[in-house]
């Protein structure tokens, strides 16, 4: 269990990684100079939440992992919704209101970590289903 849960962390960092290297993040709406700022942070995010999951995932069976499926994969939405509402308003400023600048930077680590989650908690429910059959 411990050894599938690191090595599908390691995998996913390692994805995550990749696509900030390939500037995924900046073309997804990430300013271009915190991009790569946002995504070191939005991974550690993810990593500590995944733990959190797993933890949760051992103690609950069944439909319930799928229900901390969906309420994590709704924090993207929420995350979709603060980071763009801060993009928004930042730019209606022309970069003075630094409050909605801090919003769309926080937003956007939320969005990285709340999708390096989701796809952890699926993946985890997808492996533990496939192989309890």
């Amino acid at each position: 269990m411990l050894k599938n849960t690191v090595i599908t962390t390691v995998l996913l960092v390692g994805l995550f990684l990749a696509l900030e290297k390939l500037g995924v993040v900046t073309a997804a709406g990430a300013h271009p100079f915190w991009a790569t700022n946002v995504a070191y942070i939005g991974i550690v995010i993810g990593i500590i939440c995944s733990i959190c999951a797993s933890i949760l995932m051992n103690r609950v069976s069944g439909i319930s992992a799928w229900v901390l499926l969906f309420l994590i994969a709704t924090s993207i939405a929420i995350g979709i919704i603060t980071l763009f509402y801060g993009k928004a308003e930042f730019a209606a400023s022309y970069a003075e209101n630094a409050l909605a600048g801090s919003v769309w930077y926080i937003g956007f680590m939320f969005l990285i970590g709340s999708v390096f989650t989701t796809i952890f908690v699926f993946t985890r429910i997808w492996s533990i289903s496939k192989f309890r059959k």
